[in-house]
């Protein structure tokens, strides 16, 4: 048993000799409280417990008999209650009979107890588990169940909707998430593709988006049910229809709503999405992440005509489509009855989501509560951040009864430490002043980076009117103890490195994108690791109040961060290497230079091995961390076995044939190939032979040698340059470019692409080697080969992608992408070659 265990005994002994307060002996239930305000009562006792020693005991209210003490549940008819469906109140209330916590409803019940143990006893809960629960230096009286009677406490929610997706539960703690109130009222999300599946395809082809010359187009994923497979043709009077009935089939399936008098209970045949809470109903009608429109007559009334934030812009076709389901829906409500004689209120959640996030041209259905996607963590970036609220701005002269966001504050894809503190406090009020009432996040927070932006995010929701700073204040003195002021300056640190990068916002900048990594230098490191020991000794030498929680619970606190941030640096090292080993020249370096580039090729095949092991040390800390465990993200853009192989090449032709240093490669290789699953089995001493058709890109306009499509790229302009011949590519949000070639099973291809850019971190533009049996069936995809930082090693690069052709391989493809580039930028492509390694003669 460690000491501070010992420690925290001999505290709770001390502690045990208080005792509850008078009329705090029971928390008695009322009749209308749910089990999970029961659970929340029995939170309150425990923290009473280790406040005062004792628990007091949890029943409910007897039913022939009153009480006198403290009562806990809903009173949705309480005289201090609006009448509001939508409005999350609480009230704390003296009387003759003691104190009572109410909320309008049982959800609400839970957070006006939690509420009472913040506000009156002190307690405050951080981060999710044990280890999260603070109570405060200077902590409050509880108040007493006899005095004055009257109202001690009444809140109301400012936003209706509060919930940050997938937050986690910490062991030996309450639920995070219903403590702050956090709760989800309305349904949003990606629906068409569960409504509409890609099988409906094989009885309705007619149903599904057209191709240029009128064909129907098979969804990409068939048969799978994939938010990426809704390509129905949403002009269709007939799959809006089927819309409309898979809706109104689910709300009577869950609700007391019948359309016809003698139907009874009915299962729903297309699961919609559905929300309730007390006197509201919520459906979606979303679309999923399409981008595939299909391709309609000249004459169609909603052809997109302009674009925005360089999407072509689909919203009135997109909404045309909503305001007739909704009003269908409409129409199937009031055609029908509910049970219980009150139809609660109905709102229709509809996404309006990149290439539909515009405002129409016309006026929405007064029921359709739309959605806007937006990344604020892009406020960095000032024009993006003014964009962002023009477009709220001008939805909310809508007809919309209010906005809903859904934001994207990651905590999930992200290696380096981010603080999100000055846009959370910033955005939660500004985007409440102009109309947003729902809001959304994905986050899947990993803790140790993100606990402080978290719980100042869910209480600015609750409360717009918070003082930001002192909130923060609070956390850091509360959460770190003596260490507060060098927690504070490192995630301060983190803040400003990501309020400073260069570049243009754009949506979901560096998320599951390696290339983060070019944020943060050696100095920034260096000095994040620095704060992070100091904090250490900031404990070691500083006092601990005596308050009967655990001695060591500062020091605790710290450690998952330090480990954390181990693993960010190894991170950062792994991709330093890679970059390094990538951009240079190796076909025009000396013998003894190569002998330095099999030297970083070892240290970075090491610093793979020891970011995965950093990645498993900070995990092993906390499972608060677990949303850092994936590393695929990181390894989908790879390029360490393409360098080997090249600098494997170029030492086999400068020392004239097979050599010791070509079999260390090799093994180096191999080392790598098992660690992606990839199976090389390599042999580097054959002969390397192109067998592309076009390597100059000469004719780069014969769609029988190079195959090319450029999307939603406005005034993008591409063409072929004669002299020098090469391709450039302008402007371009999403586009590719490839060639094809036969390939034979088993053997080695290296692909390498000479590329002129001047994009900044996340304007990518990578190669990737692919292969495909005889009945064009993809087989396999070698890992990303994209350009490194241009601002770290040069405009002028080579881009290569190793990948080994596997069984039932016919033929492969060099495939060249470009995404997100910067507005206006441009890439020029020099050469482009495919080597196959042939195997050596026996």
């Amino acid at each position: 048993m460690r000491c501070w265990t010992v420690l925290f005994l001999l505290a709770a002994i001390g502690s045990s000799q208080a005792t509850l307060p008078d009329g705090f002996e029971t928390l008695f239930l009322n009749r209308h409280a749910s089990e999970e305000v029961e659970k929340a009562a029995n939170d309150l006792a425990g923290l009473l417990e280790r406040q005062f020693g004792t628990a007091p005991a949890v029943r409910r209210v007897p039913l022939w008999t009153g009480v006198r003490g403290i009562v806990i549940g809903p009173e949705p008819e309480h005289r201090s209650f609006d009448d509001n469906p939508l409005t999350d109140e609480i009230l704390v209330e003296r009387t003759h009979a003691g104190l009572f916590i109410f909320g309008s409803d049982n959800s609400s019940t839970c957070f006006a107890v939690y509420r009472f143990a913040e506000e009156f006893l002190g307690w405050r809960y951080y981060q999710p588990g044990k280890l999260g629960l603070e109570r405060l230096d200077s902590s409050p009286e509880p108040p007493a169940v006899e005095g004055p009677a009257g109202v001690i406490l009444h809140e109301s929610a400012d936003y209706f909707s509060r919930n940050l997706s997938s937050m986690g539960r910490g062991p030996g703690g309450p639920d995070w998430e219903r403590w702050h109130g956090l709760r989800e009222r309305f349904a949003y999300n990606h629906t068409l593709q569960r409504m509409l599946p890609p099988t409906e395809f094989d009885r309705n082809p007619d149903w599904f988006a057209k191709d240029a010359k009128g064909k129907p187009m098979r969804p990409p994923y068939y048969p799978k049910v994939h938010g990426y497979n809704d390509h129905p043709d949403l002009s269709k009077e007939a799959v809006r229809q089927w819309v409309i009935d898979g809706t109104l089939e689910e709300i009577e399936a869950a609700t007391p709503f019948r359309r016809e008098a003698d139907e009874g209970d009915k299962e729903p045949v297309r699961a919609s999405r559905l929300q309730q809470s007390p006197g509201i109903l919520s459906v979606s009608i979303s679309l999923g992440d399409s981008f595939v429109f299909g391709n309609f007559n000249e004459d169609y009334r909603w052809n997109p005509i302009s674009y925005f934030r360089r999407w072509p812009d689909w919203s009135n076709h997109v909404f045309a489509y909503s305001n007739a389901v909704a009003e269908g829906i409409q129409r199937g409500l009031e055609s029908g009855y509910w049970g219980d004689g009150k139809p609660p209120e109905i709102y229709i959640g509809t996404l309006a989501y990149l290439n539909w996030e515009n405002v129409p041209d016309f006026e929405i259905h007064p029921s359709i509560v739309p959605y806007l996607t937006f990344d604020r963590s892009q406020w960095y970036d000032v024009e993006a951040k003014a964009d962002d609220l023009r477009n709220v701005s001008a939805w909310n002269e809508s007809k919309a009864p209010f906005l809903g966001t859904w934001d994207y504050l990651f905590g999930y894809g992200f290696i380096i430490p981010r603080s999100m503190v000055g846009i959370v406090s910033e955005s939660i009020p500004e985007l409440h002043k102009i109309g947003v009432r729902a809001y959304f996040s994905q986050v899947a927070p990993i803790w140790p980076f993100d606990g402080h932006t978290n719980w100042l995010l869910s209480r600015l929701l609750w409360n717009i009117n918070l003082d930001s700073e002192a909130l923060t204040d609070e956390y850091f003195r509360e959460f770190y103890g003596p260490a507060a002021g060098s927690m504070r300056a490192f995630f301060d640190q983190a803040e400003d490195i990501w309020m400073k990068q260069p570049g243009s916002g754009w949506w979901l900048r560096h998320w599951k994108d390696p290339w983060q990594a070019g944020l943060w230098d050696e100095q920034d490191l260096a000095r994040g690791r620095d704060l992070l020991e100091q904090a250490q000794r900031d404990i070691e030498s500083g006092e601990f109040p005596d308050d009967g929680l655990e001695p060591r619970r500062f020091a605790d606190r710290i450690e998952p961060t330090r480990k954390l941030f181990e693993f960010t640096q190894a991170f950062h090292l792994y991709q330093s290497l890679c970059w390094k080993l990538q951009t240079v020249a190796w076909e025009s370096v000396s013998r003894t230079e190569l002998l330095d580039g099999i030297a970083l090729a070892q240290a970075a095949v090491s610093a793979r091995q020891h970011m995965v092991e950093s990645r498993d040390a900070a995990l092993c800390e906390t499972a608060l961390a677990r949303y850092a465990s994936d590393l695929e993200w990181v390894f989908r853009y790879d390029s360490l076995g393409a360098g080997i192989a090249t600098l494997s090449r170029n030492t086999l032709l400068k020392t004239g044939g097979l050599s010791r240093l070509t079999r260390d490669l090799e093994q180096l290789l191999a080392a790598w190939g098992d660690s992606q699953g990839l199976q090389l089995q390599p042999d580097l001493a054959g002969s390397w032979t192109p067998v592309l058709n076009d390597e100059d890109f000469s004719n780069v306009d014969n769609p029988r040698i190079w195959h090319r499509q450029f999307m939603d790229s406005q005034n993008m302009v591409e063409k072929a340059r004669q002299d020098p011949p090469g391709f450039i590519v302008r402007n371009v949000r999403r586009g590719h470019l490839y060639q094809l070639f036969k390939a034979i099973p088993g053997d080695l291809y290296l692909g390498e692409v000479s590329v002129k850019t001047a994009q900044s971190l996340t304007g990518e533009v990578y190669i990737r080697l692919d292969f495909f049996n005889d009945r064009h069936e993809l087989l396999a995809e070698s890992r990303r080969s994209r350009i490194a930082p241009v601002d770290l090693f040069g405009t002028d690069q080579t881009v290569r992608a190793l990948m080994r052709a596997p069984a039932e391989a016919a033929y492969g493809r060099l495939f060249i992408r470009f995404y997100e580039m910067d507005p206006g930028s441009e890439a020029a492509l020099d050469s482009a070659e495919v080597l196959h390694l042939e195997s050596r003669d026996p």
